[in-house]
């Protein structure tokens, strides 16, 4: 016999054949149903939540806090007022002046002449530095959506810079801030490390005599 031919399989490998193509079609199949039902539930979801579904298409990973940050030990009975490190930093609000072109920092003593947003911000800024959560959360409008940190510490927060940011999409009374955190426990913010900024867009709502905060969300260049 020709060494390089096969040798015929016998019934019983034949059968035995035969039942692995079959389990193996199989698996493949169940495999496959499988991974239709996720997606079918997944955009079932999304169909309930569409503004999720467009934010994830177009935002992407844009939106999630970055990974691997390393924060500094809590310490809620710091006071870092008396923190001569701290000291050192700029903590007054800076205001990009759209009419002029320039940036000003915001003074203690010219605060009650200023624009209502401004003061605002800077009452802001200090209900986290002081750690306020009380004073924090009435920054904000009752019917603010998205959940606000209760429990957070004094927060060494300096650069502070505030724009306004007016477009087609945002209108008026609409920000771009920015800042730091010194040593940053992230009891306050959590997507970002220390000494580094990350660009929100504020939304004010008009109350009359004062501002709210209608809404926060990361800042994008889209």
């Amino acid at each position: 016999m020709d060494q390089n031919q096969k040798t015929p399989y016998t019934p019983e490998e034949h059968e035995a054949r035969f039942r692995k193509n079959q389990k193996n079609k199989k698996i493949v199949k169940i495999a496959l149903i499988c991974c239709a039902v996720i997606v079918v539930l997944y955009l079932a979801t999304m169909t309930l939540n569409p503004e999720a579904l467009v934010d994830q298409w177009f935002h992407g990973d844009e939106n999630k806090a970055p990974q691997n940050i390393q924060f500094y030990p809590v310490d809620e009975d710091l006071d870092i007022l008396s923190d001569p490190e701290y000291l050192e930093y700029d903590r007054r609000v800076f205001y990009y002046d759209s009419d002029s072109g320039a940036t000003y920092s915001v003074e203690e003593e010219d605060l009650p002449t200023l624009d209502p947003t401004i003061r605002f911000f800077h009452e802001y800024f200090q209900t986290i530095i002081l750690g306020d959560e009380e004073a924090y959360a009435d920054c904000f409008v009752s019917d603010y959506e998205e959940p606000l940190p209760d429990n957070f510490t004094m927060q060494m927060v300096y650069d502070i810079y505030v724009q306004p940011y007016v477009s087609e999409e945002t209108g008026e009374n609409t920000f771009r801030v920015e800042y730091k955190i010194h040593k940053n426990n992230g009891t306050f913010r959590n997507d970002m490390g220390s000494d580094v900024s990350r660009a929100l867009l504020f939304v004010l709502q008009d109350q009359g005599s004062t501002y709210l905060i209608e809404e926060i969300v990361p800042f994008t260049n889209y």
